[in-house]
């Protein structure tokens, strides 16, 4: 692979069993958290984060939680403006030298501010590689609808 992105970000239309990706030819298909594992486990140890923002992605934590370490995903829907303020928090707060925890934090917080009312939530899960124990570090429980 050319590159070793720490970061994996997803976003896009999730439904129960897997995301909505575009392949090659700009054709929606299902990503299963299976096919992500495989994916994930021949990136070899450089990803350290998978953010996976689009709906009902939760269940993919416990496929790929033994092989990255922190898995950022939304329990049920939350709204295109939730998912972008989200997004928008996250990554400048990265790119202000803060750590994983905090930009989730912050992340969160602009998805608060913006106060659109939606259903579901944000979830950081925390794995230990080593035991494959995973902890639910933080969420952000979104207005319900």
């Amino acid at each position: 692979m050319e590159f070793k992105p720490n970061i994996v970000h997803f976003s896009g239309h999730g439904a129960r069993d897997g995301i909505v990706v575009l392949d090659d030819h700009e054709q929606a298909q299902l990503l299963s958290p299976e096919m992500l594992h495989k994916i994930l486990a021949t990136s070899g140890v450089s990803v350290t984060c998978v953010v996976l923002n689009a709906s009902y992605s939760d269940s993919f934590f416990k496929s790929i939680s033994d092989v990255v370490r922190y898995i950022i995903a939304v329990e049920g829907t939350l709204s295109d403006t939730a998912h972008l303020k989200f997004s928008l928090g996250f990554y400048e707060a990265l790119a202000g030298g803060y750590n994983i925890l905090q930009a989730f934090s912050v992340g969160c917080t602009c998805v608060e501010l913006e106060n659109t009312e939606h259903r579901g939530k944000f979830r950081l899960y925390q794995s230990d590689l080593s035991t494959r124990r995973v902890e639910v570090s933080e969420t952000l429980e979104a207005n319900s609808a």
